[in-house]
């Protein structure tokens, strides 16, 4: 009897994955063409060529643009300290100082 409950369960498996498979597939083919290739009354990024366009970021925008902007230093803010450790609350202060002479709070919201 336990053997006839594990086919019937494996049976069942499989029947439900083929189902999920076929309606899958089936949603994916009514997808209409423009949705791929656009049409002329599209506006979209890469409408002349009928793909998108991709403008990349400069490089190591991350560590570089905060750098620029806020003069932050990487490893000499007050999240590469534990919130125990007095160099963090110390760095918190003058964060929020510089955030406010920026027209921000301490949270980089404006005032």
């Amino acid at each position: 009897m336990l053997k006839t409950i594990k086919s019937t369960r494996t049976k069942m498996y499989m029947f439900t994955l083929l189902i999920g498979s076929v309606a899958i597939l089936q949603g994916c083919s009514s997808v209409p063409s423009e949705v791929y290739n656009g049409s002329a009354d599209d506006v979209y990024i890469g409408q002349s060529t009928g793909g998108l366009a991709v403008y990349p970021n400069e490089e190591f925008s991350a560590s570089v643009q905060p750098r620029r902007w806020y003069g932050w230093e990487w490893g000499k803010t007050s999240s590469a300290y534990h919130p125990s450790d007095p160099r963090h609350q110390e760095l918190k202060i003058q964060e929020c100082a510089k955030m406010k002479s920026y027209g921000l709070d301490c949270q980089g919201r404006p005032l």
